[in-house]
């Protein structure tokens, strides 16, 4: 079975200048690469199949765009782009019967978004960018064999939205090196075919497509102009801050929970109208100590607390309401880029904390209310940008990720509401806050 992901996303800016240069730019890299929310095992299958899969995440892109600087400080721009995300194969397995029908899903992405940038110094860019993406999503597949073979071909296309964030080093005039992240909004595919329960319905049935994540190490060539000439020109008057010092942080923004459990209730597919819903809203404040090494470098630890959102199942007879928070403590390494741009990453270890609530009716009959809950110590590592408004107070920008499980593995009865639920999802927040320092 060959599974193929096309995805059309465009970049739109404008950065040129009145204090600046105009000028198109063009643009190649290569880095890491994801597909989330794939379809899991139909559910009709589920008791005598095995899905076994594995990811390449190495991509690559293309861009090109113009650029037009509104001031010395700031630019807007538009660029067009593509990027291939990486290669999925799904290899399935029937018990008993041993014949494997390996699957392999290819994805590409077509991109339009508007694109800002801030000229930190004459060195140094920080953008944002946002658009849209028409994702095309194209399978093929032989006989699987078995009960229920199946063959065919199918494609389908849907816009989704994306945001993208990154920072650039100007190498010369006319070279930058940038790293950038670029998320595509796409579907939970496991959620929009949990109902199905052959091979037929599940390829006949699957107009949807996977969410998409890049991050990208690009070399970016501009025609004809000097990146330095938009670039604010440096303050000799503004000396380096110590921030040796305690702070407390406070932050709000966007979060997400991936990895979910599939929802098989008591061994059987809880219902064909099943609805999911997530609530991407959540924040964290921490209290933390920095000490600076020198003008330049700085290390501390943090401990903190995160709220990182809810998820609502409903379903004949079935509700479901999880929430998912996290304590976490980590090292964290701060570069003074200048006296008001500070580059910081973090890692550390996260005890996370999910807590199901299941209301489970029957027609008629009483009502059983259960909760499930599960902690469990899980890795993180985050990466922020923060501006210094005073010696005081930072705004800044962090993203920030919690390696957990993958909790769908495990739709069991003893999975969910037994010994062996202890599992937890993978998280993930971008969060804008400040921070003060005592």
């Amino acid at each position: 079975m060959r599974l193929k992901t096309t995805v059309l996303c465009v970049t739109l800016g404008v950065s040129a200048s009145a204090f600046g240069i105009n000028g198109t730019y063009i643009q190649i890299g290569s880095g890491y690469v994801n597909e989330s929310g794939l379809p899991g095992a139909p559910a009709g299958l589920r008791s005598n199949l095995r899905f076994e899969r594995s990811q390449k995440h190495l991509g690559a892109n293309v861009i090109f765009g113009y650029n037009y600087d509104i001031s010395k400080q700031f630019g807007l721009g538009a660029q067009v782009g593509w990027t291939y995300y990486g290669e999925n194969t799904l290899e399935l397995t029937q018990n008993g019967q041993g014949y494997l029908s390996p699957t392999q899903n290819d994805v590409s992405a077509w991109d339009i978004a508007m694109v800002g940038t801030w000229h930190v110094t004459p060195t140094w860019d920080l953008f944002i960018k946002g658009g849209y993406a028409d994702v095309n999503y194209s399978e093929s597949f032989e006989d699987i064999g078995g009960p229920d073979s199946y063959s065919g071909a199918l494609s389908h296309n849907r816009w989704h939205p994306l945001a993208g964030i990154g920072i650039g080093y100007n190498i010369t005039d006319t070279l930058q090196a940038n790293l950038t992240y670029t998320h595509i909004f796409g579907d939970d595919m496991n959620y929009a075919r949990s109902h199905i329960n052959s091979f037929s319905d599940l390829y006949m049935s699957n107009n949807s497509v996977p969410r998409l994540d890049a991050l990208m190490l690009n070399i970016k060539y501009v025609f004809g102009a000097s990146l330095f000439n938009h670039a604010v020109a440096t303050n000799e008057t503004n000396q380096p801050v110590d921030h040796t010092g305690p702070y407390v942080s406070g932050a709000l923004g966007w979060v997400n929970q991936t990895g979910l459990i599939d929802y098989d209730v008591l061994g059987k597919r809880i219902g064909a109208t099943l609805h999911h819903k997530q609530k991407h809203f959540g924040g964290a404040v921490a209290f933390g100590y920095n000490y600076d090494l020198t003008s330049q470098f700085g290390l501390g630890i943090e401990a903190g607390w995160g709220y990182y959102g809810k998820v609502k199942i409903t379903t004949p007879g079935v509700d479901d309401a999880d929430e998912f928070t996290a304590w976490d403590v980590a090292g964290v390494g701060t570069w003074h880029l200048e006296p008001s741009i500070d580059l910081f990453v973090k890692g550390g270890m996260a005890e996370v904390n999910s807590q199901s609530n299941w209301l489970i009716t029957s027609p008629g009959g009483p009502s059983n209310s259960i909760i499930v809950t599960a902690n469990r110590w899980k890795p993180l590592a985050a990466i922020g940008a923060g501006y210094n408004i005073t010696p005081s107070i930072q705004a800044n920008i962090t993203y920030t990720h919690i390696f957990g499980d993958d909790v769908e593995t495990d739709n069991t009865p003893a999975g969910l509401f037994g010994s062996n639920n202890n599992q937890v999802p993978r998280l993930d927040s971008l969060l804008i806050g400040l921070t003060y320092r005592f």
